[in-house]
C-alpha cells in the first residue's frame, strides 16, 4: 500500500523553525500537501510553492474538511502526519488516532510558558514518533510525562534528530570586512522569548559599533532606536543571507530556545555567536573557543557580558580571527544536511 505523507504547520515566518520544516519537505520525492492552521498572507512565505501544495484551514469548515479528507485518505493508503506546534494536529490525532501514523516534531520546549506539550498529552498513545532536536528537550519530555505518569514505554518513542543547514563555500576575506565595519546584530522574531529588546538596549551602549536587525517586525522599536538599520518582513534567504554576512557579532538575548537556526546560519558564515545560557547552546557554542555563551540569563548581566566580550573582539583582529574561523570549522563538522536528510528519509520509512 502506498504511503502518502501529509504537512500540518501553524504558519511560515522568517523563523530558523520554519527553515527546518522546508529542508524536510525539499528532501521528498513528490509535492506534498501542507495545511497551515494559522496562516494570514503575511505569515506566508512562496518558498513552500516549488516543494509542496499549500492550503490555509484557519476556519472551522476548513478544518472538519481536512479531517473528513485524511479520514476518507486512509482507508485507501498509509498515511502519516507529521507536525509541529500545531494544536489542531493533535485535535486530529484525537480523532483519528491510529487510522493514521503520527509524528511530531519539538524545536523547544516552550518553558517557562508551557502550553502545546501538556495539550498533547492525552494523544500520547496515538503518537507513534516524537522528534526532537536535543537530548535537553528530550529530557524535559522525560521530566513532564513523569509528572504526568505517563507509562514509561512511550519513551522509547522518541527520536533526537538535530537540524541541519546547507554548508555554502567559505569567504574568509570577509571576517577582515565584518571587523573594519564592526555590526553587532540579531535576526529573528519580534516575540517575547526573543528579548529583542535586550539588543536595542545594548545597541545604545555600543557606540563604536553599528546595529542592524533582521526579522519580521520591528515597528515598536524603530522611533526608540533610529540608528540601528532593520530589515523586515523579507523570506529571501537569498537577500536574508547577503544582509546577515555583514553582521560582525549576532547577538542572541532568547530566555528560551532549542538551538536556534539562527546560531548555525551564522555559524556557517564565520560570525562570531554571543547568547544567553539556554537550550542547547552551549554544546556547540564554546566559549572563547568559536563564540561565546553568557553566564547570566539576567538582562543586565548579560548585555554586561555582551559589552566586554564586543569590546575585545573589536580590539585584537587575531582573536577576532581565531573566532570566526573556529565557528565556520564547528559548523562545517555538525551542521551538515546529509546526516539530516538521512535521518528523516529512515524516520518516514517507519511504519
Amino acid at each position: 500500500m502506498r504511503q502518502l505523507i501529509f504537512f500540518i504547520f501553524p504558519y511560515h515566518k522568517i523563523g530558523g523553525a520554519d527553515k527546518v520544516h522546508l529542508e524536510i519537505i525539499k528532501m521528498l520525492p513528490y509535492k506534498p500537501i501542507i495545511f497551515f492552521d494559522n496562516l494570514t498572507d503575511v505569515d506566508f512565505c512562496p518558498e513552500f510553492e516549488p516543494f509542496s501544495r499549500c492550503y490555509k484551514i484557519n476556519s472551522v469548515r476548513r478544518k472538519k474538511a481536512v479531517y473528513w479528507f485524511l479520514l476518507i485518505r486512509s482507508f485507501f493508503f498509509k498515511t502519516t502526519i507529521f507536525s509541529c506546534n500545531s494544536f489542531f494536529f493533535y485535535e486530529l490525532v484525537a480523532k483519528l488516532k491510529n487510522l493514521t501514523h503520527n509524528l511530531d516534531l519539538t524545536h523547544a520546549f516552550s518553558l517557562p510558558d508551557l502550553g502545546i506539550e501538556t495539550f498533547s498529552l492525552p494523544v500520547i498513545p496515538y503518537l507513534h514518533k516524537r522528534v526532537v532536536i536535543n537530548q535537553r528537550t528530550f529530557s524535559n519530555y522525560q521530566k513532564l510525562y513523569q509528572e504526568a505518569e505517563i507509562g514509561i514505554q512511550f519513551m522509547e518513542r522518541f527520536e533526537i534528530i538535530p537540524n541541519g543547514l546547507e554548508i555554502c563555500v567559505f569567504n574568509q576575506k570577509a571576517i577582515k570586512t565584518r571587523f573594519e565595519n564592526f555590526t553587532i546584530g540579531f535576526v529573528g522574531r519580534n516575540s517575547k522569548e526573543k528579548r529583542p529588546e535586550v539588543f536595542f538596549d545594548l545597541s545604545q551602549k555600543i557606540a563604536s559599533a553599528s546595529a542592524i536587525a533582521i526579522g519580521d517586525d520591528f515597528s515598536d522599536f524603530k522611533q526608540k532606536f533610529p540608528d540601528v538599520y532593520f530589515i523586515e518582513g523579507s523570506n529571501d534567504p537569498t537577500v536574508i543571507r547577503s544582509c546577515f554576512q555583514n553582521i560582525s557579532v549576532l547577538i542572541v538575548p532568547s530566555y528560551r530556545e532549542g538551538f536556534p537556526m539562527v546560531v548555525m546560519e551564522a555559524m556557517e558564515l564565520g560570525i562570531p555567536v554571543i547568547a544567553t545560557p539556554v537550550g542547547n547552546i552551549a554544546e556547540h557554542v564554546l566559549n572563547n573557543v568559536n563564540g561565546f555563551v553568557s553566564p547570566s540569563l539576567d538582562i543586565n548581566g548579560f548585555i554586561s557580558f555582551s559589552i566586554t566580550v564586543i569590546q575585545r573582539l573589536q580590539k585584537d583582529f587575531e582573536y577576532y580571527v581565531q573566532i570566526s574561523v573556529a565557528a565556520r570549522a564547528h559548523a562545517e563538522q555538525h551542521f551538515g544536511l546529509e546526516k539530516f536528510r538521512a535521518r528523516y528519509q529512515e524516520l518516514f520509512k517507519q511504519r
